[in-house]
């Protein structure tokens, strides 16, 4: 509840509070992250989290148990937000696992409200290399006319042409004009 996030981040902002107590509540929020994710209040504890994550240890352990949920989670109107911070705020080689789940469904999750901002958010701050992968996969796909056209899946289009580099834009515009 509203009064609940307050505690919490009001804790982990408290500079003096012991290390091993935050971590403490770390470990319940990572436990719990599928649900509180997914809630208006959690969401804003989450996105504390994921800036004040900072450890590669603690980051790849966020990101598997996001994963064990992650397409519902990226759909989600609250959820969408949890990964969107992690694909900013984090080092593309944490967030490899995500890309990874996210590009098998690049097309599918790029017409749907929420979850196509998140694939929007991978192609604008992945690496070079792993937005080349994202920009191939939305060339390959056979419904790459109908994700022109749709009111979400053209933003995304738009982003991979804004951000591919000129061999994958070439790509993509002869993918376009087929």
């Amino acid at each position: 509840d509203q009064q609940g996030t307050h505690v919490i981040r009001k804790v982990l902002e408290c500079s003096s509070f012991d290390v091993a107590r935050k971590n403490f509540i770390f470990d319940e929020i990572f436990e719990n992250l599928h649900q509180l994710s997914t809630n208006k209040n959690g969401l804003c504890v989450i996105k504390l989290v994921i800036k004040q994550t900072t450890d590669r240890k603690e980051q790849q352990h966020v990101i598997s148990q996001l994963e064990k949920n992650l397409i519902e989670i990226v759909s989600d109107a609250f959820g969408n937000y949890a990964v969107s911070e992690i694909v900013e705020h984090w080092d593309t080689p944490v967030c490899q696992p995500i890309f990874k789940k996210l590009m098998t469904k690049v097309c599918e999750l790029s017409i749907q409200k929420y979850s196509s901002c998140v694939i929007e958010k991978c192609i604008r701050s992945a690496g070079e290399r792993t937005r080349s992968l994202f920009i191939r996969e939305i060339s390959r796909s056979p419904r790459l006319s109908a994700l022109v056209s749709h009111q979400f899946g053209n933003y995304v289009i738009q982003t991979a042409l804004t951000k591919a580099s000129t061999a994958d834009k070439d790509t993509l515009i002869r993918a376009l004009e087929n």
